[in-house]
């Protein structure tokens, strides 16, 4: 392997690894908490509330259960590049965002954040669905979801992200560009994984309550 190849694939695995799907509710979070948006002004004590109970139930919970899993010998890797490995992990990341966005419910304020949780578990069920018929990006579903929530945040007045968007954007597409050149999926797989999630989580954030 030319050592040029040898960068673009440890860029498209750092890439991979920065935008992971257990990532990416986090960052959204950061995003509407953080980027200007209505939830801006709330106390930075009820910030931080938000901040770690999304934390814990979108990224550690996952995270421990995925380790737990691949050590008692049920997942072949990590990395769930097979799709018999995703099965018991999407259900239990789908588990989580709900019990998530159930905490938030009743807590003044966190409407937007129990909307995109609600989204994210839709993108997630959505994976587990097409996963027992092919191998969907869980990466773009992940980031479609996240361009989405920018796109309506912008249009409904709730905050103005154009630049936010615009880098989203970009990113979502330099990661489809690193999931092709890994070999981790083709391009029918992440293009239905994008506007999947794009379009699952736009209806998800417009309609559930």
């Amino acid at each position: 392997m030319s050592e040029c190849k040898k960068w673009g694939v440890r860029a498209g695995q750092s890439l991979s690894m920065i935008l992971h799907p257990f990532l990416i509710p986090t960052y959204a979070m950061l995003i509407l908490l953080f980027g200007g948006t209505v939830l801006s002004h709330i106390p930075f004590s009820l910030k931080g509330f938000f901040i770690a109970i999304i934390v814990t139930n979108t990224v550690l919970l996952p995270a421990v259960a995925v380790w737990i899993l691949k050590l008692f010998g049920l997942l072949h890797s990590l990395s769930l590049r097979e799709r018999s490995d995703r099965i018991v992990p999407i259900a239990i990341v789908a588990l989580c965002y709900f019990l998530c966005a159930m905490m938030l419910s009743g807590v003044t304020g966190a409407f937007l954040l129990r909307r995109f949780l609600f989204a994210a578990m839709a993108c997630v069920l959505l994976a587990f669905v097409v996963n027992f018929y092919w191998k969907i990006s869980l990466h773009m579903i992940a980031m479609g979801g996240l361009v989405a929530m920018l796109l309506l945040m912008n249009v409904s007045g709730f905050g103005r992200l154009p630049v936010t968007t615009l880098l989203v954007v970009v990113m979502a597409g330099a990661l489809g560009s690193a999931r092709l050149c890994l070999g981790a999926h083709n391009l029918a797989q992440v293009a239905a994984g994008f506007f999947g999630g794009f379009m699952l989580a736009l209806l998800a954030i417009l309609f559930i309550p």
